[in-house]
């Protein structure tokens, strides 16, 4: 073959490339095309924000620059609890009631979801469907969902009350639980909401109890161990993976709370159900205050993420990986 002949068949760098990853590449061109216009694109524009005031009105001429004057006012708010106004910090008091309410959902959820998966993980007729019934309201959860909620949580009218008169709560002298119309009883209300949605923490949990070893609980059995310590010493640890993965969906899901207490909201509650994302919202979209509001949005995310490394450091120490 002549020298002619062998460079006419030789393909460039680029050609061999595309011949080899043209197709996947094409493939994934919309999503990656998305995951710019959409997640990564607003994500440095909210960040760029975070240093300029906008009313969100008018061009970009309308945008000035100003520094980490966002920040530091937020850093005041937090440590000393008022704004500049010298009124209450709104911010601090959103972002305090987050870390309550995410301090007491969480691991609420995660025990609600064990308790579903252990009832649920066993060989009896008829059992998809109970599993199908608990993980249900996990998909069909929405604005539809809250409202049926608040209505159960009606003073008068509700369900959650009349079925604590049918139990003799409201007698001798007991005052009528007033809930989400309440500043004492919108929180607990609200986590109790938490828990129509621990079907998708269940099916994890499910899924893990059902690749525990059964010959582990066999020799469990052997050496004298009772269901508890079967639980403890055999199942925590083997499940302790599925564990750690809900405890942190969970969190993040929880700092990042936004429908349901801006559904429920009620002046009666004394600003006791306001969370950090919808006074992200209430910021940037009725104060007109964008650069404010996108600082607030980076540092919550910044707590989410120191709290989400801190479960990563702790998970040395009780997560168990066969590996």
């Amino acid at each position: 073959m002549t020298a002619t002949a062998q460079s006419s068949h030789k393909v460039g760098p680029l050609r061999h490339f595309l011949r080899r990853h043209g197709a996947g590449y094409a493939f994934a061109g919309p999503y990656l095309a998305g995951l710019v216009l959409l997640l990564a694109g607003p994500l440095v524009l909210s960040l760029a924000m975070s240093f300029c005031d906008w009313d969100g009105m008018g061009g970009l001429d309308r945008i000035h620059s100003v520094g980490v004057r966002h920040y530091a006012e937020l850093w005041r708010e937090f440590t000393t609890g008022v704004n500049s106004n010298g009124e209450p910090s709104f911010a601090r008091l959103a972002v305090v009631n987050t870390l309550i309410y995410a301090a007491a959902s969480v691991p609420l959820g995660l025990l609600a979801a064990l308790g579903l998966a252990l009832l649920l993980n066993r060989r009896l007729p008829g059992m998809g469907l109970f599993r199908t019934i608990f993980y249900l309201p996990a998909v069909v959860s929405g604005v539809a969902t809250v409202l049926m909620w608040q209505w159960m949580f009606h003073p008068e009218l509700g369900l959650v009350n009349s079925f604590l008169r049918g139990l003799g709560v409201n007698t001798a002298g007991h005052p009528v639980l007033r809930w989400l119309y309440s500043p004492e009883g919108c929180k607990p209300a609200l986590i109790i909401m938490s828990l129509w949605t621990v079907g998708g923490a269940m099916l994890i949990f499910l899924a893990a109890l059902q690749n525990v070893s059964d010959s582990l609980y066999e020799a469990a059995r052997v050496d004298g161990a009772g269901r508890w310590r079967q639980f403890w010493h055999v199942t925590l640890p083997q499940i302790s993976p599925a564990v750690f993965f809900n405890l942190v969906i969970g969190l993040i899901q929880a700092m990042q709370v936004f429908m349901q207490p801006f559904l429920v909201y009620s002046p009666q509650q004394d600003n006791r159900l306001l969370m950090a994302v919808p006074q992200i919202y209430y910021e940037a979209f009725q104060l007109g205050h964008f650069g404010y509001a996108s600082a607030l949005a980076w540092l919550l995310l910044g707590l989410i993420l120191l709290l989400t490394l801190g479960l990563l450091w702790s998970s040395r120490k009780w997560v168990y990986y066969e590996s």
